[in-house]
């Protein structure tokens, strides 16, 4: 029985289908942690009239053009919502919920690996660190680096996306696609840390 429980629920449009994610965290009676994530795909039918026309005229979502994305979180909520969503955008996606566990893939793999997306707060070391190895393993990859800490609180007083590709979390899938593009098409970015 859960003492404590959060829901989250996020509809997305997507080419003008909405996607719904329902995510629940909670802890029970002995604190241990849990979380549920549900992923429901709505036909065009459930929605209003209006809400067609605004997804329709919202602008067209960037979408991968064969590349994959190694995305480092270690939140299992987040770490989820990001694999679906970028699946959902056509990216080919590794995961890992630590550092280690990501150099482990990049050297494993023989799939280039075109973008890593990576909390910018992770166990083990920080995401400039892990950038740095994995460039050394996989010179041509490029950097999109997330957090839900505010600028000040990571240690920077310039904007950190005026740095680097940078995605604040909580991000709509509409924010994560275009951020992905800018940076899988951009220069190579100073790493926060």
């Amino acid at each position: 029985m859960p003492l404590s429980t959060e829901v989250f629920v996020m509809i997305i449009f997507l080419v003008g289908v909405p996607f719904v994610y329902v995510m629940l965290r909670g802890s029970d009676m002995r604190g241990r942690e849990f979380f549920m994530l549900a992923f429901v795909l709505l036909t065009l039918s459930n929605i209003s009239a209006s809400e067609e026309k605004q997804a329709k005229t919202a602008g067209e979502i960037p979408r991968s053009r064969g590349e994959t994305v190694l995305i480092v979180e270690d939140d299992p909520v987040v770490l989820e919502m990001g694999v679906t969503m970028l699946q959902v955008l056509g990216y080919a996606v590794l995961s890992a919920h630590a550092p280690g566990e990501a150099l482990r893939l990049a050297e494993q793999q023989d799939t280039e690996i075109h973008l890593l997306l990576t909390d910018i707060v992770m166990p083990e070391m920080n995401a400039r660190d892990l950038a740095d190895r994995l460039r050394k393993i996989r010179p041509g990859i490029k950097n999109l680096f997330m957090s839900g800490y505010m600028a000040n609180i990571i240690g920077h007083e310039e904007n950190l996306e005026q740095r680097c590709h940078f995605l604040k979390k909580p991000f709509s899938i509409r924010e994560l696609a275009r951020k992905t593009r800018e940076a899988l098409e951009g220069n190579q970015c100073n790493c926060p840390g």
